[in-house]
């Protein structure tokens, strides 16, 4: 094997010493003191398995933590000095709602995923005259008897993804829940949190109506 010459060999020394481009950094002694004290203010002393902090923008950062196989991720995002909770999930679960919370920079290089395009996690309220018939779904559903009991009916959104969705949020007097519908003749509930009954959308669909809906995505496929 020919030997390298002087200049060849101080080239692979210096790209060896440099940070691999687009890859997360450990947190400087500092934030992860700073980033642990954030976090056990919410999740007590859970076990953190390990800290990566953006390169691409350092005021966010991902936390790996839990036990065994309940692990979770956590991103946190620093503003006035403070490490603030943005997002969580559970490890097994999507990462793709994350993109709501960070930019698409961030996310690729903290969780690997590649965001979609707006319209795809931004939807729409939906007009009067869409809510007024997605509450009449809602309360005439037989996958959603208790309908009629519902307190409030809110966060009426309609995807840009695909206009033949939509979701809401039903409140009652101790609970809330996530209803998702579908348009085929006329609008029909799919799917209702409360029993679980129905199908879950699409996880497309699921995440382009999160934001206007108020869930977080990966707890429904998203």
């Amino acid at each position: 094997m020919k030997a390298l010459g002087v200049s060849a060999a101080l080239l692979v020394t210096v790209a060896l010493a440099l940070p691999a481009v687009g890859v997360a950094r450990t947190p400087k002694p500092a934030e992860r003191q700073a980033l642990r004290n954030a976090f056990q203010a919410i999740q007590g002393n859970a076990a953190v398995q390990s800290i990566a902090v953006s390169r691409a923008d350092s005021s966010y950062a991902t936390l790996h933590w839990g036990y065994k196989t309940a692990l979770n991720d956590t991103l946190f995002h620093r503003t006035s000095g403070l490490w603030k909770e943005l997002w969580t999930r559970d490890s097994s679960k999507p990462a793709d709602g994350v993109c709501l919370s960070a930019p698409p920079k961030v996310v690729k290089e903290l969780y690997a995923v590649a965001c979609p395009s707006t319209k795809a996690l931004r939807a729409r309220a939906a007009t009067a005259a869409e809510q007024g018939l997605l509450r009449h779904a809602f309360v005439t559903s037989s996958l959603t008897p208790y309908g009629k009991t519902a307190t409030g009916f809110s966060r009426v959104c309609v995807s840009r993804l695909d206009g033949h969705w939509a979701a809401a949020t039903a409140t009652f007097s101790e609970a809330q829940t996530y209803v998702w519908f579908r348009h085929m003749t006329s609008w029909k509930v799919v799917y209702e949190t409360v029993i679980g009954r129905g199908s879950e959308p699409p996880s497309s669909i699921v995440l382009s109506l999160a934001s206007c809906v108020g869930y977080n995505a990966a707890e429904y496929g998203g």
